[in-house]
């Protein structure tokens, strides 16, 4: 592997890893033995699986490139791309207007470039049933679409967009050269299902180990169910429990297990 980024289980237990650099989405079975891999068409970020071991694939683009010695905004796109199991018959749906960079040349040469990982940006996963949710996070709002790219329905939940502590401190001369924007986006991108087919979302929060984390819980339907406020970040939701990465007293992090 050059960079595996990202990593997603099919309905077969079948393992699959993304290697961002080389393009190449390799597949492993159950207990790791090798299968088959393919390359992507283009630069991605993202992989998602859903029942019947299709492939997503979040391919990165960019618009305008022409960079100066000043600051630039540049805006990225996302296309999302369906592949056979066997990486065959892509399918596109996009692009999107996503993540907006800060670029600029250097006095030596290169180019000097800044992104936020709180910025707003496009967020999508796959259901198991293999529709795509997707929506661009600044708003609270997404689109659910069929396999096929065909759109179904919108939905979205009236939210107060939550203002950055950190960015307060910083001199307005150095906010120029910042992608950070004032307020974080309305969730996060790394949103996921249950086995139901729940969509749960994580609400952002300021870097305050204090406060709770907040998942708000959508149906297959788009409709609104509950909210948990949790004291620690959730990653998957299974067989009645909630998967979590906690730090130990020792300073260790460890997976851990709630029910609900």
């Amino acid at each position: 592997y050059d960079t595996p980024f990202f990593i997603d289980v099919d309905g077969q237990g079948r393992i699959h890893v993304l290697d961002m650099r080389s393009q190449r989405v390799t597949r492993f079975d159950p207990i790791g033995k090798y299968e088959a891999s393919f390359r992507a068409e283009k630069p991605a970020l993202q992989i998602r699986l859903d029942a019947l071991g299709r492939i997503f694939c979040g391919e990165i683009s960019s618009g305008e490139t022409q960079v100066s010695s000043e600051f630039k905004t540049i805006q990225q796109y996302s296309t999302i791309v369906r592949y056979d199991p066997d990486g065959r018959n892509p399918s596109r749906s996009g692009p999107y207007p996503s993540m907006k960079m800060m670029m600029k040349t250097m006095p030596g040469g290169g180019v000097l470039s800044t992104s936020s990982r709180d910025g707003s940006q496009i967020c999508w996963g796959v259901s198991p049933d293999g529709k795509l949710w997707l929506g661009n996070n600044e708003t609270y709002e997404l689109g659910v679409f069929d396999p096929d790219g065909k759109p179904l329905f919108r939905f979205g939940r009236a939210c107060k967009p939550v203002q950055k502590k950190a960015l307060k401190e910083v001199a307005g001369e150095n906010r120029k050269s910042s992608a950070a924007p004032e307020f974080f986006p309305a969730f996060a991108t790394d949103f996921f299902f249950d086995e139901a087919g729940n969509a749960w979302l994580r609400m952002f929060r300021n870097d305050d180990k204090a406060e709770p984390y907040r998942y708000d819980v959508f149906s297959p339907q788009g409709i609104y169910l509950k909210q948990y406020v949790l004291p620690c970040r959730i990653y998957q939701v299974r067989n009645g429990k909630m998967i979590a990465v906690v730090e130990t007293e020792e300073g260790f992090r460890a997976l851990k297990c709630y029910q609900y």
